[in-house]
């Protein structure tokens, strides 16, 4: 947008960034903030730095490590995405680096509460989910299962029932069952579909593998490199093939009546023979 990067321009010129130097930025940005649901904007330096927006909702001081590692992952492609605790509420940060300006980012600011809802609608049945992930494997959204998850001790009661942050990986059993890991949780491997989605790998998955409680799933995932993201969909293997095994049921049914059938008649021919 010209107008967006002239204003940027402009703001980057001044010398003050302790306060917006006019109101042409954020008129500019403005119509971004509300098309997306942002709670506000900022503009940051690659070094973490940070200019005051009249947009500001943040709460940064400065940029967290977090998300100079993220931009500096991401080498001034158009768009990286990363997210984090502010003041103990999960968000989702968008960080857009700025054309024909290599040191400005803009940093835009998500409620989690407006990035999940959608990731929610798409649960399939009632042990399916679907979330998001980064590319270190940790989870961007809410979990289906975060009571499961405290009663086991992986998540902290007072968390805030949040499972934004929360590390993928595969604990070698079924938690719910009684399962207890013999290595720590930071030592388990990931999950073979984290692992697989952080390589690049997008796939349709009927193998039945672990998921980070444990439990044997299917499903389907896609990594975003140009957003540092994953989506993952998975169902318990158990419901996935529910109806398959109804429909085993059914046909050995089927095939156990005709062999009686097929005896039944055996059996009349043979006695009417004898009957002649």
């Amino acid at each position: 947008d010209p107008s967006l990067q002239r204003a940027l321009a402009a703001e980057l010129s001044c010398p003050d960034s302790t306060a917006p130097c006019s109101p042409d930025l954020a008129a500019a940005a403005l119509p971004y903030v509300r098309e997306g649901g942002f709670l506000g904007f900022e503009v940051a330096s690659r070094s973490g730095q940070l200019r005051r927006g009249s947009l500001r909702t943040s709460g940064f001081s400065q940029l967290p490590a977090a998300l100079v590692e993220a931009l500096s992952e991401r080498r001034g492609q158009p768009v990286a995405f990363a997210a984090l605790k502010v003041a103990g509420t999960p968000r989702a940060i968008l960080l857009v680096p700025v054309p024909d300006a290599a040191e400005a980012t803009l940093v835009f600011s998500l409620a989690m509460s407006r990035w999940t809802p959608p990731l929610q609608a798409a649960r399939p049945g009632k042990r399916g989910e679907t979330y998001a992930f980064d590319r270190h494997g940790r989870m961007l959204s809410e979990s289906r299962f975060t009571a499961q998850l405290q009663r086991e001790g992986l998540l902290p009661v007072d968390a805030g029932g949040s499972t934004f942050g929360f590390e993928l990986r595969d604990p070698g059993g079924d938690l719910a069952q009684g399962y207890k890991p013999a290595t720590p949780r930071r030592e388990q491997p990931r999950t073979r579909m984290a692992a697989a989605a952080i390589r690049g790998e997008s796939r349709v998955t009927l193998e039945a593998y672990r998921n980070y409680r444990g439990v044997l799933v299917v499903g389907a995932y896609r990594f975003f490199p140009e957003f540092g993201l994953g989506i993952a969909c998975e169902l318990d293997e158990a419901t996935a093939f529910e109806t398959v095994s109804t429909l085993q049921m059914m046909l050995k049914g089927l095939v156990a009546a005709f062999l009686l059938t097929a005896f039944a008649l055996l059996g009349s021919a043979a006695l009417s023979a004898r009957m002649r």
